[in-house]
């Protein structure tokens, strides 16, 4: 684990823990969040400060579960399962984490359930657990397919 996940990581425990000051220490003074491709929702530390408390407060068993990482150094993007509590809304997010000078600049958020319609001939695993198919399966798979 590189040192930009393991601060990602940190910063998602924080979350969970909603301990807002082990939160913000992840994050620069004028980080930003912001949906992707779209406006900025916060800017600066106090407004990610004062979204997150409201947050806790609404949602306070809230929890974030990671299901897959990309680390790319100053890149880490996170496709994370998020549910608000027992019997809460519950989805998925595509969070892309900037890193700049050891703490989180920019998170570009993107959020949504999976389309299960779009998976059926897909091999689409819902867990996010990429199974890596055996020959003999490619075999079956491609066979008449390929001339």
């Amino acid at each position: 684990m590189s040192t930009s996940s393991d601060l990602v990581q940190r910063q998602l425990d924080a979350y969970n823990r909603q301990d807002i000051e082990a939160f913000l220490e992840c994050y620069t003074e004028d980080a930003l969040l912001s949906g992707l491709n779209g406006d900025i929702t916060q800017a600066g530390i106090e407004e990610i400060r004062a979204r997150h408390l409201e947050l806790f407060a609404q949602f306070p068993e809230n929890s974030a579960k990671v299901v897959n990482e990309i680390d790319l150094g100053s890149t880490v993007i996170l496709h994370e399962d998020v549910t608000r509590g027992p019997g809460g809304d519950q989805f998925q997010v595509a969070a892309i984490y900037t890193i700049r000078d050891g703490k989180i600049a920019r998170v570009d958020f993107v959020r949504g359930r999976p389309d299960m319609s779009m998976t059926a001939n897909r091999n689409f695993v819902p867990s996010a657990q990429f199974v890596h198919p055996s020959q003999d399966e490619i075999e079956t798979f491609y066979a008449g397919r390929i001339e």
